[in-house]
């Protein structure tokens, strides 16, 4: 579910990091990321930028959801965008925060564009660098890989039955703990093992917005109520709750294949 946030987060730090485009670019417009499928689009989406989609303050608000609500489903990202962009957009980008899963959709479009690759594919592959060869992108139950769990719905609702290709960036991988786990060591800045990301790409990862009393920093939040000085994120969907927390010293992982009301 939303812990796949951070996996984006992760790539996306990694292009900027290879000189693909930088974290405060446009991603619409004539001077935008994605000028070639976006050229013109209302001002205000003009001005959005990596940065606003990492830490949620693209100035759309949270709903309407184009990534999990039923209402869009069949819809490729390309008409998700084109939804959004032709909807309201209250805010100015980087003046509020909401919690905005289709930004994380389009991080993951940008991906794929500037990549060349599909996003299971380029995530895998960086991923692969480090050693972690089984964080994976999730599918139907028809699709269910060897060592995937079942998924348990609550009040009859199908937990298997999303497409998770399309909605992967946002929310739509799998992984065990032990391979989440395997990540951290490359992310925790010791040198022991190499880390996956620059110190400043690592560094800018885990540093809150800037925009009001947000604690998200880029893919994480922060300074959770029980755990001072932590990053962590959690996941729901149904048949599905998780929850990973790390800060110095510790690394705690939570992966349930069912969620209570």
């Amino acid at each position: 579910a939303s812990m796949s946030k951070q996996h984006s987060a992760i790539a996306i730090l990694k292009l900027i990091e290879e000189g693909h485009f930088g974290i405060d670019d446009f991603v619409f417009g004539p001077n935008g990321i994605l000028k070639d499928k976006f050229p013109i689009v209302p001002n205000k989406a003009a001005r959005i930028t990596v940065r606003n989609l990492l830490e949620h303050t693209s100035g759309y608000r949270t709903y309407p959801d184009y990534m999990f609500n039923k209402l869009y489903t069949g819809w490729s990202m390309e008409q998700r965008i084109r939804a959004m962009l032709s909807s309201r957009q209250p805010n100015e980008p980087g003046a509020v925060f909401a919690y905005y899963n289709t930004g994380y959709g389009i991080l993951g479009y940008i991906i794929e564009t500037i990549s060349g690759k599909t996003y299971a594919q380029y995530l895998s592959d960086l991923y692969a660098t480090v050693g972690v060869y089984d964080i994976q992108v999730g599918g139907t139950q028809a699709e269910r890989r060897w060592n995937e769990v079942a998924y348990y719905g609550q009040n009859e609702v199908n937990a298997e039955g999303l497409d998770m290709n399309v909605r992967a960036a946002a929310g739509g991988l799998i992984a065990s703990t032990e391979q989440l786990i395997k990540l951290m060591w490359a992310l925790d800045g010791k040198p022991n093992i190499p880390d996956i990301l620059s110190p400043a790409s690592r560094e800018m990862m885990f540093t809150p917005s800037k925009t009001g009393k947000s604690r998200y920093a880029l893919g994480w939040r922060t300074n959770h109520n029980f755990f001072p000085d932590s990053f962590y994120h959690g996941g729901t969907l149904a048949g599905v709750a998780t929850f990973w927390i790390y800060a110095e010293g510790y690394d705690v992982i939570f992966l349930c294949n069912s969620r209570s009301n």
